[in-house]
């Protein structure tokens, strides 16, 4: 997997975490709704940032993933 380092500055696990804090707050509403991995101490090391949508050309609901982050480290853990 690409690595981009300009990014990595910008995203840490803290952010994620006040992210998620904000989200179950109810500030965002239903909007996004996202999944975290944590290993038995509590550490997200996974995160899925996912809403749901419609599809006017099938006429269905949907599922959009508009994040995904594994650590490199868990990857071939089941954390993946």
């Amino acid at each position: 997997m690409k690595q981009f380092p300009p990014m990595q500055s910008r995203l840490n696990l803290q952010q994620l975490s006040a992210f998620l804090t904000l989200a179950d707050t109810g500030s965002f509403g239903d909007a996004a709704e996202a999944l975290v991995a944590e290993l038995d101490g509590g550490r997200v090391v996974a995160f899925a940032l996912f809403f749901t949508n419609f599809s006017t050309f099938l006429c269905k609901p949907g599922l959009y993933l508009e994040d995904l982050f594994v650590e490199p480290a868990q990857r071939v853990n089941s954390a993946s």
